[in-house]
């Protein structure tokens, strides 16, 4: 459970082996909600996996939700509340 990272790499896997994928030169990378969030996490990550030898890749995540701010008490507690589903999720190596 909770490995999205190497549903990721199989998913890269059939569209460089099915498709050809490797062969392109450009890729949008995109998403939306949590997407949205992991286009800007992962934009490196799919540019260096698809394209090893150099291609054009560009990040634009269509909307997501960033809650770096106060809590209603005053509190900043999204970066502790992330750093704690990363933590149970043991995805610290699929952050890039």
């Amino acid at each position: 459970y909770f490995r999205g990272h190497r549903i990721l790499v199989e998913l890269f896997a059939m569209l460089r082996n099915d498709f050809g994928m490797d062969k392109g030169t450009h890729l949008l990378v995109t998403g939306a909600s949590a997407g949205g969030l992991s286009t800007f996490l992962h934009a490196d990550y799919v540019r260096d996996e698809l394209f090893p030898a150099g291609g054009y890749v560009k990040a634009m995540p269509i909307g997501g939700v960033f809650l770096l701010h106060d809590d209603g008490a005053g509190h900043m507690v999204y970066p502790l509340q992330m750093q704690n589903v990363v933590s149970f999720q043991n995805a610290t190596g699929g952050l890039h």
